[in-house]
């Protein structure tokens, strides 16, 4: 499978609670950081479209892309991962 054979069957597959939930948590806490989308990708190291399939939970992130997720916007892999409750726990420089 080449890559968009690969993003092709990623978006056919039914959205889960889980990832719809990831992506919204990357989504608020790129929002609370005021960082545009473009810029957050190219920090943690993803592709812009990428990055909208994330927010949009129709992937869920690999273990490298959740430290460049994590790191570009300095929060912690709890709070993506619905572990913890509130975007406070974001750290904004």
């Amino acid at each position: 499978m080449n890559d968009s054979q690969n993003i092709a069957a990623e978006q056919a597959r039914p959205v889960d609670a889980y990832t719809g939930r990831l992506g919204t948590r990357v989504a608020l806490a790129r929002d609370g950081a005021t960082i545009s989308s473009d810029a957050l990708a190219d920090a943690a190291g993803i592709t812009e479209e990428r990055l909208h399939h994330i927010e949009a939970g129709v992937v869920e992130p690999t273990i490298a892309e959740m430290r460049g997720l994590t790191r570009a916007l300095n929060c912690g892999a709890d709070y993506l991962l619905a572990t913890r409750p509130c975007i406070d726990d974001c750290y904004r420089a």
